[in-house]
């Protein structure tokens, strides 16, 4: 979870250094975005591999 990542980001937001703000929130971006693609890919592994045993049990 990038919750201390979107804290660190709010702060130097706040504290006015852009840089470093825009840097975490780029991290926080990637990470959130790699959480949900894992869920996605996850999701769809456990539906072939369902996919699979079905057709193979009626076979």
């Amino acid at each position: 979870v990038p919750g201390g990542l979107a804290y660190q980001a709010v702060r130097n937001f706040v504290l006015g250094d852009y840089t470093e703000a825009i840097g975490f929130s780029v991290q926080v971006t990637v990470v959130a975005g790699a959480i949900a693609a894992g869920l996605m890919l996850s999701e769809v592994f456990n539906h072939s591999i369902r996919a699979f045993r079905e057709r193979k049990e009626r076979i």
